[in-house]
């Protein structure tokens, strides 16, 4: 056994800073873990709180509610200088002033999950910071949200032990595009079936966006209903060897061509049902498409 020591001086840059240590094993080969680091500057935010930006308006009777399932047990500063609320539940709601105004929510304590499916108002225009409040699932965190514009990448492990995105943004129509980094902690995640289903606005994705979900074995419907997505880049799928169902997952007709080697890495699919459905763009397919 070792005892592994370090520390930081004081951060005085007036920004966050951060690093991640690597361990390998004492021939370097075999790569052991990874610690990652987030040093506050003074004055700074908790990484360890999630914060959402959200707005009250007419639509939702000036009332937001919030997507906290699971088990609950945190505290919420509703942003509009009421007294932070100790919450033991799923789905708080709080009433703001019958001013459309946007509102900056800071939640810090225990959520493990994340889910919009009861809520028939969204409020959430913007998630700022993941923070960490131990996630276990994402399945319908923001399902149906048409006010969702912005996501921030996933800096501080907050989907670590995290192991389905199902529907996690489906219908989100005004999410344009995604951070490379938003499942870099995703290790553990089987399941990304429609989690951006019908995102209409979103042009595009980070070639990298997958490449440490190696245990993922399902990612039907990923993309189904993208209308916008136009552009797949070469490598999505290249550390996803686990795949076995690959159903509708390009359901998007501005798609014109698949590049080569997009499956290349991926022996495993077992099914391709309506893989490329409504592409009406489409004028190439690569050779090797299905010869993996």
């Amino acid at each position: 056994d070792y005892r592994l020591s370090f520390s930081v001086g004081q951060n005085t840059t007036g920004v966050r800073r951060s690093f991640t240590l690597e361990l390998f094993s004492a021939d370097g080969v075999v790569k052991l873990g990874s610690i990652s680091i987030t040093q506050v500057a003074g004055g700074e935010e908790s990484p360890d709180n999630l914060i959402f930006k959200v707005r009250a308006n007419y639509a939702n009777g000036f009332t937001v509610q919030l997507p906290l399932d699971g088990n609950v047990d945190c505290t919420i500063d509703w942003g509009d200088g009421s007294d932070p609320e100790e919450i033991t539940y799923g789905a708080p709601k709080h009433s703001y002033s019958s001013v459309v105004s946007d509102y900056i929510v800071k939640i810090s304590g225990k959520v493990t999950s994340l889910s919009s499916s009861g809520i028939s108002h969204p409020a959430i225009t913007e998630v700022i910071q993941w923070g960490y409040t131990g996630l276990t699932r994402m399945d319908n965190a923001f399902v149906n949200n048409a006010l969702l514009e912005k996501i921030p990448g996933d800096a501080n492990g907050a989907f670590s032990e995290v192991t389905s995105f199902s529907s996690a943004f489906r219908n989100c129509i005004k999410l344009k595009s995604l951070p490379e980094d938003l499942l870099t902690f995703c290790t553990k995640i089987t399941s990304l079936s429609n989690t951006f289903s019908n995102c209409t606005s979103l042009e595009g994705v980070p070639e990298k966006l997958l490449h440490n979900a190696t245990e993922l074995t399902r990612v039907d419907g990923l993309f189904e209903g993208c209308t916008a997505f136009s552009v797949i880049p070469d490598k999505l799928f290249a550390a996803n060897n686990k795949l076995v169902s690959f159903n509708t997952v390009f359901r998007c007709t501005a798609i014109k061509t698949i590049p080569r080697g997009l499956l290349k890495n991926c022996p495993k699919i077992k099914s391709f049902s309506r893989s490329f459905s409504y592409c009406t763009s489409l004028i190439y397919v690569p050779d090797d498409l299905f010869s993996y």
